[in-house]
This record gives C-alpha cells, structure tokens and sequence, in this order.
C-alpha cells in the first residue's frame, strides 16, 4: 500500500509514522508532536534523542517535500488501541535552533551590525544558515545578551530591525534563511496557484490540492508610529520620525515610541518604516486550510477560484499547522488524512515581525571594573565615556572591547564647565541602566575593593575624608590631594599638587591665619602685584635671603619705621637712584666704612649741616672737582694737617676771606704756582714766619706798595745780586760791588759825624 508519509528515524523501519500534529512558523521555532507505531516494545528514547527525523510527504502535485527536524522527545505510550501487536511511542521534533532555547547566556556585541552578531551567536552551533538580507544595518556600538536564551536575544534583535526567518527542509537536514524583503522569498514547490473550493456553495468536483477554508479580514489599529530618540553625541538634534500605517477612516491613533537606540535620524526613519509596516501586518487577518500539502511559512503561493474577486492575489504564509494521520497498517480500514491550515498576508505588504520577545530589564545596579588597551591607565573619549566590563561577562578579554563607550555620571555638567573624574582603568565602578535598558548602562560611582583599597589605611583613618589621585605612570607616593581630618582637636586640611599649583581668583581674595603660619619654597618665588599692595604686622618680622636679594620699584617707595632700623650688608651694597634721593635724620646719624667709600654724583651736591661737623679721615684723603668749587664757613675754619698738605691748582686759585685769615704752618710750608702768582689783599697782610722765609723767582721779582714799604728784620737784612749785595744789620748798613754808583739827579745828602773815604 502506497503511504503519503513515510518516517526516516534512527530506528528505521522498526518505527512507523501514524499521525502528527505541528506547526510552523515564520521567526518562530516549529514543533512536530508525532506518534510513531511499532511492533517493539523496547525502543530507548536515548537512541533517537538528538538524532535527525525527516518526514517524506509526497504532495501528489508538488512531488516529494519534506520536514526535517531534531527528536527532543522521544517516549513509550502503550498498545495500540487501533493495531493490533503495534504499540504506540510519541517523539516531538524541534529544529537545531532550538537549542538556543536551552542556551542562556551573558554577553556583550561592541560595534556590530545586527547581522554580524546573528554570525557570532550562530556559528557557535555549528548548524547550517544563510543570510539573504537586501539591507545594510547600523553598527550598534554596545548590545548585550542579558541572563537570556540566544534564541530570545537573536528574535528581539531582528524584530528590531524588521528581520525574520524561516526553514528550508531537505531529505537530510534544515537550514534556517534569514531574510528582510518579501521579495526574495520563493513560491511553494510544484502549482503556486491553489484554487478555492467552497465545501457548501463551489459547484464541481475539487481539484487534487485546494484550499476550503478562507476567513479574510481588515482590523483597525494605530494610524502612526512615532518613535523618537535622545542621543547625547547629537543632543541638539531632535531624531523624531514618523509613518502612516493605513488610510482607513478614523480618529487620528498614534503608537509613540521613546528611546530605541538611534544614532542618528536616518535610524529613526529605518525604524519608524520598519515599524508601521509591521503595524499595517496586523489589519490584515487571513486565515485558510485546505489539502495543498506544499504550504510552508516563508514561502508564497496565489489563490485562484475565489469569488471574492479581490482575494485572488498572491499571498505569504506567515504560519502553517499540519494535521496528518496515515492510513492504518493491519485492517486497512481506516483512511489517511492530511490537512494544512495557515494564516497567510498579502504578498504586497512588506512582512515584518512584531516586538514580541521582551528585552531583559535590569533591576538595580550592578558592579563592573573599568577597561581600556593594555598599557592605558586611563582610556576615554571627547565626553569623558570608559569602557568597562560586567563581572559576569565570561568573554570579555578586560580591553578597549569590552563594552561600548558608557557615560560617566558627574557632580555638574555644563558647556565647558562642571566637574570631571574619569575613572580609571582596574578601578570599579557602580553601575545603573537608564529605563533599566542593558544596552544603556551609565556609571554612577566608584567602590573600593581588596585590589583597590582606600586611601590614608582604613579603618583608622575613617574620620579623614578628601580627594587623592596619582600621577599616571608612577607610583603611589606621587599624588594630589585634599584631605580633611576632623578628629576632634585635630582638626587639619592637607593639600598637595605633586608639581604646579596654578591659582586664579578673578576678584577679592581674603585668608584670615588665627595663629601660626609657615611657608616653605624649595626653589624660586615670583610675587606681581598689579595695584596696590598693603603689608601690616603687629609684632616683629625677620627676613632672611641667604644669597641675593634684588627689588625693584616702578614709582615711590616709602619706608616708615617707627623707632630703630638697622640694615647689615656682608659684603658689597650698591644704592642706586634714577633722580632725587633725600636722607632725613631727625637725631643722630652714624655712617661706619671699613674700608674705601666711593661718592659719585653726576651734577651738583650740596651738604648741609645744621650744626656741628666733623670729618676724620685715618689716612689719606682726596678731593677731586671737575670744575668750580666753592666752599663758604659762615665763622670760623680750622684745617689741622698732622703730616704735609698739598694743594694742585691746574689754573686759578682765589681764597675769599671776609675778615682775618690765619694760617698757621707746624713744620714747613710751600706754595707751587706754575703760572702767575698774585695775593690781593684789601686791608693790611701780615706774614709772621717762626723760622726762615725764603722767596724765590725764576725771573723777575717786584714789590710795589702805593704808600709805604716796610721790611723789619730782628738782626740783618741783606740784599744781593750776583757779587755786589747790600747788607743792614744792627746800626751798620754794607754795601758791597766792584763798582758803585750814586746818581742823584739833583740832590746827593750824606749826613754822618763821621766819613772814611778810601
């Protein structure tokens, strides 16, 4: 007897197909429950179990088709009622995706398309697949598998992205053909065109293969799908896009969708048309079966013959369920029976999955450790985002690809300002999930753990609190720190800058110290003051510079002290003043040089003294004028020279005196005058001589007096030129030549009581 079903098991012809219920589904798994017939009581489950069933159907139009599957099930019902030495197994087949059911996982897919995280996931299984999408997809920076099956996180990612699936089925195997357009899925083997046969009013005889049930109706939903999106790389752009789903007459219904995950608006825009075509999927409803046992999900085929004109189009079979009971194996009597019902949409929509499978949402927070290449001890990006991986995640190999770029929560965030502490690589961090989305992680702070322990040795520095960094790339001791302790009577603030401190206030600055206070510079100290600056201390100030010290004042300096100033220079002073320089001393001064002093003034210097002065000099003293010297005492003068006193006047000199003029010599006492030599004196001149006068000309000598000439001499005068001389002494006068003449003009009187004439 001819069977349409015939079994291929891995118990062969000792296993016998009697009926089978299943159905099939695009984007879904299928599942056959079949029962099988055998004349052995003693089949093992574990012999079937994870082997390969194919059914053999033969369409009687289509030739041969075949549905292959996986046994997941496999048990011992009992005696066939219906045959008699048969008993009866039932064994459910599943595909090999089915397994992804039975595969929950953790894991994170950084910068991948939707269609390369399907190849990652896929190929770990081993089983066959093609990929037949017409579209290119997005680069999701971060999607995560979160605590689900593979098979929930493959479906709510191409029900995302308007991706479906369905199987191909072979004598030996299955493949699974992911697909994105209606278009290039292929039409039912054998007649594509299935006519309608009416069981109540289709006059004639059937064909072979018809359909006999057909239920088609219209359904009434959303209007619109609007989604819209925020994404912080584009935070001013608004990506809001929006599509019709049909044109029935009604009130304006709108789906609205928030944050999905978009980039940019063209994303939204793909999604929003993904979304309102799988919207309008739903205001079709067809539903039909009949005996065409070629209709398979995923797969097309027209109807023809029906009498509603319009629904003779051509369809896609979006599920099929498969009733099929062959024909019995003793008696005979009982007939097979093969039936397909389906639920099919109209080849001109374009097919897309509805959101069905839910997103895992994360309750709470959870811990994870901050990432980054090797060597990097910190890794960001131009808004301060990490990379970090979860401690559940078992695939990651703690790098840049650990996860996307996750935001950083911070204490303030403005444009260009606010606060900024991007965590560090090794650090952990406390993680928290925006609308609980595991795609959307944000980090909001940090926790301390064996490998990270705090700073300043806890727990006996639990009372200190503060900020501590470290310099990348060494080690702890170099950091920068605020730090406060506030145990009580202890209180301190510790700052540190490891190297520069740069300070700006832009107004006032006030610090008020109630006590003590000490700084420290290693090296050099720079202080500008652009206005004014007051400096107050109540009590004493040292200053010490232990090398030199240089000041510089732009205009005036003042310098009030209030009793004494003493000012030690070691070595060398220089004072030097651009104009005027004014030295006040209301009381005594004195001024001690160990060794030379040097004055130089450019101009004029006057020198006044209200009183007294005195000018000792231990040695030497020279004075130096380069032109006029004028020197006035008001009284009295008294030079006293204990050695010699020259005096060297290049030109003139005149010595004013207003009364009487003494000079008094202790030794002896020359006057050298290279030129002309004069001495006027207005009144009477004395020179009282102790010892010997002598006057000396190298070429003539005049004495003139314009009344009288007096020349008194304590015992002899003398006067001589070359041999002859005249000599007076004591009541005798010598006159002494070879030759002597007198001449008197008029009158020569000689008047003596006595004269020798020779």
């Amino acid at each position: 007897m001819n069977r349409t079903i015939i079994a291929q098991t891995p118990f062969g012809s000792d296993l016998l197909f009697k009926r089978m219920t299943g159905v099939e589904k695009i984007s879904d798994l299928f599942e056959f429950d079949i029962v099988f017939v055998s004349k052995n009581a003693n089949l093992q489950g574990n012999e079937i179990i994870g082997q390969p069933i194919t059914l053999e159907i033969d369409t009687q139009t289509g030739g041969k088709r075949y549905l292959n599957g996986l046994a997941t099930d496999f048990g011992y019902i009992g005696e066939d009622e219906d045959e008699e030495g048969y008993y009866t197994y039932t064994c459910i087949v599943r595909p090999f995706m089915w397994y992804l059911t039975q595969n929950v996982d953790s894991r994170s897919f950084v910068e991948k398309s939707v269609l390369d995280i399907s190849k990652e996931v896929l190929s770990s299984f081993g089983f066959p697949y093609q990929i037949q999408c017409q579209k290119s997809y997005r680069t999701r920076g971060y999607c995560v598998q979160y605590q689900e099956s593979s098979f929930n996180f493959l479906n709510r990612i191409f029900e995302q992205e308007g991706i479906y699936y369905y199987f191909k089925h072979t004598s030996d195997s299955h493949e699974l053909i992911i697909v994105d357009d209606v278009n290039v899925l292929p039409s039912i083997s054998g007649t594509v065109s299935i006519p309608y046969h009416s069981r109540q009013s289709t006059p004639g005889t059937p064909d072979i293969e018809y359909i006999d049930e057909w239920l088609e109706k219209d359904s009434l939903k959303s209007s619109q799908f609007i989604t819209q999106d925020y994404n912080y790389k584009n935070a001013k752009v608004e990506m809001k896009a929006s599509e019709a789903v049909h044109n029935f007459n009604s009130i304006d219904m709108k789906h609205y969708e928030f944050y999905t995950g978009f980039s940019d608006v063209s994303e939204a825009q793909n999604y929003s048309q993904v979304r309102s075509e799988s919207l309008k999927s739903e205001t079709k409803l067809i539903r039909g079966a009949g005996t065409a046992l070629t209709l398979a999900p995923g797969h097309t085929f027209s109807l023809i013959k029906h009498p509603h004109y319009s629904s003779n189009t051509e369809y896609l079979l979006i599920s099929t369920k498969y009733e099929f009971e062959e024909a019995g194996y003793t008696t005979g009597e009982k007939i097979g029976s093969f039936r397909i019902s389906f639920r099919a949409l109209p080849k001109s929509f374009q097919y897309r999955p509805a959101l069905k499978t839910l997103k895992p949402q994360v309750i709470g927070t959870q811990a994870a450790t901050v990432t980054g290449p090797g060597g990097e001890e910190v890794y960001t990006n131009e808004y301060g985002d990490i990379k970090i991986q979860f401690h559940w995640d078992k695939y990651g190999q703690m790098n840049e690809n650990s996860s996307g770029w996750v935001r950083v929560a911070q204490g303030s965030a403005g444009s260009g300002f606010g606060s900024i502490n991007t965590p560090r690589v090794g650090e952990e961090v406390l993680v928290d999930f925006i609308n609980g989305d595991v795609d959307r992680p944000i980090i909001i702070g940090r926790l301390y753990n064996s490998a990270m322990t705090p700073p300043w040795g806890f727990p006996s520095a639990a009372k200190q609190s503060g900020i501590k960094s470290k310099s990348f790339n060494s080690p702890l001791a170099n950091y920068n720190e605020l730090m406060f302790n506030d145990t009580a009577g202890a209180e301190i603030v510790n700052f540190q800058a490891q190297k520069d401190l740069t300070s700006l206030v832009k107004n006032n600055e006030t610090r008020n110290v109630n006590n003590d206070r000490t700084t420290t510079i290693g090296n050099n100290e720079t202080l500008s003051v652009t206005g004014e600056r007051t400096k107050s201390i109540q009590k004493n100030e040292t200053v010490s510079v232990a090398q030199n010290r240089n000041a510089s004042v732009g205009q005036d300096e003042s310098l009030a002290v209030t009793q004494n100033q003493s000012l030690n220079v070691g070595q060398s002073q220089s004072i030097s003043v651009g104009k005027d320089q004014s030295v006040n001393v209301s009381m005594n001064r004195t001024r001690s040089v160990g060794q030379s002093e040097q004055i130089s003034v450019g101009q004029s210097q006057a020198l006044m003294i209200g009183q007294d002065q005195s000018v000792t000099v231990g040695k030497n003293q020279a004075f130096t004028v380069g032109a006029n010297r004028n020197k006035t005492v008001t009284a009295n003068e008294v030079s006293n020279i204990g050695g010699n006193r020259q005096e060297t006047v290049t030109i003139c000199s005149i010595d004013n005196v207003g009364a009487a003029k003494v000079t008094n010599v202790g030794g002896a006492s020359m006057l050298n005058v290279g030129g002309l030599s004069m001495t006027n004196v207005i009144g009477a001149e004395t020179h009282i001589v102790g010892g010997a006068i002598a006057l000396a000309s190298g070429l003539h000598a005049s004495m003139r007096s314009a009344i009288n000439t007096t020349i008194v001499a304590g015992a002899k005068v003398t006067l001589r030129v070359g041999g002859s001389s005249i000599t007076m002494s004591r009541g005798e006068i010598k006159i002494s030549a070879k030759k002597i003449t007198i001449n008197g003009k008029r009158v020569v009187s000689v008047d003596s009581s006595k004269i020798h004439l020779n």
